[in-house]
């Protein structure tokens, strides 16, 4: 993969993983802790743009995101391991049996958290005009051994300030089970239509209003 090569060369890169499928490939740089930030975009930016010429003529400009989420010291931001959480938390432990994979997640921003190399906290977050016209959280995971250390508040919060940041003056929504109504009221969303059945379990919608800039 030319881009994967090309990226090898530049500073601050601690580790590299990617993965790519028909007509797909996505590639993840891991810079070391405390590097710059900025830095290390433009630089990406640039080595990007030195050898996109190889790619071949139908494929679409590369698309460069930058993840900052600095709850956890240590991420991982490609999709390995995520789904097996998903499944586990969403259809074993709930007993609720539906389709996970939605083909949703190539258009999402993930966060994943580890300990000691073993995923225990997972959400997934949209950019405005992909679940709903606003931005979107959703997939909000805590393995069963890190229940009751905040984890699901802190990575929520952490997506709330990636959202605003990165997609300013639009409210934030997600279609929470009802029980833990209290816990998002918490962090300030509020109710936005009535309880809805999804999936057997009782949902409600929940928005955050942003201020506007």
């Amino acid at each position: 993969m030319c881009i994967r090569d090309r990226l090898r060369s530049v500073p601050g890169i601690k580790e590299l993983s990617s993965t790519a499928r028909l007509s797909y490939a996505r590639i993840v740089a891991e810079f070391e802790v405390g590097y710059d930030i900025d830095t290390a975009l433009n630089d990406i930016k640039q080595a990007v743009e030195e050898v996109k010429f190889k790619l071949p003529r139908e494929a679409e400009d590369p698309q460069i995101r930058e993840y900052s989420f600095a709850m956890f010291p240590v991420m991982n931001l490609s999709l390995v391991g995520s789904a097996s959480l998903r499944q586990k938390v969403f259809i074993v432990e709930q007993n609720c049996p539906y389709l996970d994979s939605d083909y949703a997640d190539q258009k999402a921003y993930h966060l994943l958290g580890y300990r000691n190399e073993k995923l225990i906290c997972y959400l997934r977050t949209f950019a405005p005009g992909i679940k709903c016209k606003e931005s979107s959280i959703g997939r909000i995971i805590t393995s069963i051994e890190a229940r009751k250390e905040g984890l699901g508040k802190k990575i929520t919060e952490e997506a709330i300030l990636f959202l605003t940041n990165h997609f300013p003056g639009n409210n934030i929504v997600i279609s929470a089970q009802h029980r833990l109504l209290k816990f998002y009221q918490n962090l300030g969303f509020v109710e936005r239509g009535d309880v809805y059945l999804e999936d057997d379990i009782d949902h409600i919608e929940m928005c955050l209003e942003c201020p506007k800039r």
